[in-house]
């Protein structure tokens, strides 16, 4: 089996690297430490997300990750809460937010290259942003947006939900209000009529009204 990274979870009072994210009477913070394993016990469960970077620090990850098969990547993260992170890489502190994908993706493990097993559905993604105030404020909008990533993992999935249909709040209010009125005015009502219709019935009326404003049309 090829070498693989494994995020491993414990508990610690302080951050990686040069981060201190602890104060006193705070909770302890959850440090993720990235290690390379070749064996895995039987049964074992992964737990997967997308990890984003800048792009200096991306390209030398994957430099770093194709050079050194056998060692850790210089890179630790903590985060302090469910979403929001703080990270070092070779030395630089980093900020990111854990956010929802609007798709799932299926991640694959293989042997051989001819069998593959799927291994953990991936909804999320940790993005990490170097530590600027304009970062800040990105993580901020994020948190605004209850944490949901705009976009998909490929370029024609940009800016994706622009593709939906949204429901709109204010029609579906009126509706609600209109409905709501026409049963109290039924309530109201000394006298209730109401007809069931087929569908074919309703085509052959459809139809019936059709032709009469033909007919209308022609005179």
């Amino acid at each position: 089996m090829e070498p693989k990274l494994k995020i491993v979870f414990s508990r610690s009072t302080k951050a990686p690297g040069s981060l201190n994210t602890r104060t006193k009477g705070e909770d302890k913070k959850l440090c993720l430490k990235i290690k390379r394993t070749r064996k895995e016990p039987r049964g074992f469960s992964e737990e997967q997300f997308v990890l984003r970077l800048p792009p200096y620090y991306a390209d030398s990850l994957r430099l770093f990750l194709r050079d050194n098969p056998d060692k850790a990547p210089p890179i630790e993260i903590v985060f302090s809460d469910a979403r929001k992170a703080a990270a070092v890489f070779n030395g630089a502190p980093l900020v990111g937010v854990l956010v929802d994908l609007p798709c799932i993706v299926e991640t694959m493990r293989t042997q051989d290259r001819e069998l593959y097993h799927k291994v953990a559905d991936v909804s999320r993604m940790l993005v990490l942003y170097e530590d600027r105030p304009e970062a800040r404020r990105e993580i901020a909008e994020m948190e605004r947006q209850a944490y949901k990533w705009p976009d998909g993992l490929s370029l024609p999935a940009r800016n994706i939900f622009n593709f939906f249909n949204s429901p709109n709040s204010f029609k579906l209010e009126r509706a609600y209000e209109e409905a709501l009125r026409l049963v109290k005015a039924d309530k109201k009502a000394a006298i209730i009529e109401y007809g069931v219709f087929k569908k074919k019935e309703e085509k052959e009326m459809d139809e019936e009204l059709i032709d009469a404003e033909m007919d209308m049309l022609l005179d």
